[in-house]
């Protein structure tokens, strides 16, 4: 007796034929974390086809404006339901649920899209590199009209806030008593 074994021939799932280059590291759990942003690490969940946006070493509004744009750009694109988009179960997440689509491989058209929003926010944080560099050459070496050689400066007996003979309490300053 023999046994006759069906199986249907699946179509291949459409990807995205686009080169894109990204920083991303497979986890023992089987996620995948793109961590080229500046501000936040973002992880794909492939079984539970979810996206979590992390922040990288500090939680403020930068890091919330930064998730915010993320996932308003994924949610535009079609590649997560507007309705999940809330608070993450880490602190200073944010996370949102990639649609189904059995014709699509999701996974590349989430990190099509991932690419498309760390492109449109690499010009900002160069500027801020850039503005930042520019900082620390201004105050490491400053132009001729910023500074003072040594000696310079004549003296005074009494210069500054710091006055010799007060005594700062904590409620104000008091001149001390030299009986």
């Amino acid at each position: 007796m023999t046994i006759k074994v069906t199986i249907p021939h699946a179509k291949p799932k459409l990807g995205i034929k686009e080169d894109i280059t990204l920083n991303v590291r497979k986890t023992l759990g089987n996620q995948l974390v793109v961590s080229d942003h500046p501000d936040v690490d973002i992880v794909i969940y492939p079984e539970s086809k979810k996206i979590l946006a992390l922040s990288k070493d500090k939680s403020n509004e930068e890091v919330y404006g930064t998730q915010d744009r993320l996932f308003k750009l994924l949610r535009a694109e079609g590649i997560v339901e507007p309705e999940s988009i809330r608070g993450g179960f880490v602190y200073g997440s944010m996370e949102a649920q990639m649609f189904l689509n059995e014709d699509y491989d999701m996974i590349q058209v989430a990190l099509h899209g991932i690419n498309k929003f760390i492109l449109e926010e690499k010009p900002y944080f160069e500027h801020i590199e850039e503005f930042e560099k520019a900082m620390d050459d201004y105050l490491t070496e400053p132009e001729g009209s910023d500074s003072t050689e040594l000696g310079e400066v004549p003296q005074e007996p009494v210069k500054g806030s710091i006055r010799p003979g007060w005594i700062r309490g904590p409620y104000g300053m008091s001149i001390q008593n030299r009986n």
